[in-house]
């Protein structure tokens, strides 16, 4: 169903929490990775997003056929 929220979506803002969790770490190697693991996670989080707009806007130009 289309209520379902993918989970490429989940992964991301998953990895995105997780890089903010350590960039609050008083440890300079934490902040650096966790700089790197927010970009990761957003990045996931954006693909997904534009995978599931293009899913659907394929499904939509179908049923206008």
């Amino acid at each position: 169903p289309q209520d379902e929220i993918p989970a490429s979506l989940i992964y991301g803002v998953t990895v995105s929490l997780c890089g903010m969790f350590l960039m609050i770490l008083p440890f300079p190697a934490c902040k650096e990775l966790g700089k790197k693991v927010i970009v990761v996670g957003l990045s996931a989080t954006a693909n997904s997003i534009c995978k599931e707009y293009d899913d659907r806007k394929k499904d939509k130009d179908k049923d206008d056929e």
